[in-house]
């Protein structure tokens, strides 16, 4: 089969009471045993536990711009597969992947210094790598199955939020 070109969708949601959460999230994050994973500095990956932070996250943020991902795709709802925070030091990084056995990968950059350092895609088709215009404060959303990384922070700490995420239809489209 041949395809000639890719098309999927990203959406960009700016979070517009970010700094009114920064700190709480930060706090919460800073609460939780310090632990490495390949090159990234703290993270709580692949625990699977209920964190605090994730909680207020869930409640707090997440509810307004997936509400309205679910309204934009004609979705009857949505489900978090799995979640995770990530902070980068300098010198860490994340090399390229994906995420399987889910529909979206989603990014929430809670601490973002340098955009230079934003999550970048990766375009199979056009053998190009993608660069987002993304800042802190907004919750990236994307198909699953496009690879991606975190290249190497030179700078101050970055840290993100992310979750895998599926939505469900009730095949109740009227198309």
């Amino acid at each position: 089969m041949k395809i000639d070109s890719l098309n999927y969708e990203i959406f960009i949601n700016d979070i517009s009471d970010h700094l009114s959460h920064k700190q709480k999230l930060l706090s919460l994050i800073d609460e939780l045993p310090k632990k490495s994973f390949d090159n990234i500095s703290n993270t709580d990956w692949p625990e699977k536990t209920n964190p605090s932070y994730l909680k207020y996250f869930l409640e707090n943020i997440l509810p307004i711009p997936y509400n309205k991902l679910v309204n934009y795709l004609h979705a009857d709802a949505f489900d978090i597969a799995n979640s995770w925070f990530q902070q980068y030091e300098k010198g860490d990084k994340h090399c390229w992947h994906n995420h399987n056995a889910a529909n979206y990968t989603n990014i929430y950059f809670l601490e973002l210094p340098d955009t230079s350092f934003a999550t970048q895609l990766y375009d199979n088709y056009n053998k190009k790598i993608i660069d987002l215009e993304v800042r802190e404060g907004s919750l990236l959303t994307f198909p699953a199955s496009v690879l991606h990384r975190s290249k190497e922070n030179t700078g101050e700490r970055k840290t993100i939020i992310s979750f895998n995420s599926d939505f469900k239809f009730n095949n109740n489209l009227n198309l």
